[in-house]
């Protein structure tokens, strides 16, 4: 599944190959704990090799390799809407649920460098970059829904994690002030949890 999920978000996958978006919201709805342990090449989808400011370019240039190409606006937003579709079939799973607060660290790490690249989705940054955001508002009100004190400290971390890069961006660019709204909306959740 691995394989198939990875040529599908690279494009590579033949039309008529039945590989598609239903095909892994099917397969999410049938079994989202295996979904769960596909999270990793989906939140690598999120991110563009723009917003990738590590050092370790200057070795892969000594090294002679070729850079993977850059996921396209049309990739990244499916990814972002197949990752909904999992935590939103996760909901009455209980294994599941426990897959999605073990990755909500890894998840609002991935938002927060997608919230620090927002240039990275061109003219309509603050709607594509609200969809992701979206993502984390979603999986901490099912959390929050099982009532255990450990997730509301796991989500008031994150929250909180998510809400200063938020501000932060918004402080930086003032296009950027819609998400405000998403930042108050996380402030709130984690307040009455």
């Amino acid at each position: 599944y691995k394989e198939l999920l990875n040529k599908f978000l690279s494009g590579r996958m033949p039309q008529n190959s039945g590989i598609n978006k239903i095909f892994f919201q099917d397969f999410f709805d049938k079994c989202p704990v295996l979904g769960w342990l596909l999270l990793k090449p989906l939140l690598k989808c999120f991110l563009s090799e723009k917003s990738d400011k590590s050092s370790d370019k200057e070795e892969i240039k000594e090294e002679g390799k070729k850079k993977e190409p850059v996921n396209s606006t049309h990739q990244r937003l499916l990814a972002v809407e197949m990752v909904g579709h999992l935590i939103k079939a996760s909901e009455n799973n209980e294994e599941a649920m426990k897959l999605m607060k073990k990755n909500l660290q890894l998840l609002t790490s991935i938002l927060i460098k997608v919230v620090d690249s927002v240039n990275t989705w061109g003219n309509k940054k603050v709607q594509k970059t609200g969809q992701c955001i979206n993502l984390f508002t979603k999986s901490a009100k099912i959390l929050l829904k099982s009532k255990e004190s450990n997730d509301v400290t796991l989500i008031s971390e994150q929250g909180a994690r998510l809400v200063n890069a938020l501000q932060a961006a918004c402080e930086k660019d003032k296009t950027m002030s819609n998400l405000k709204g998403k930042a108050k909306e996380i402030s709130r959740l984690v307040k009455n949890a």
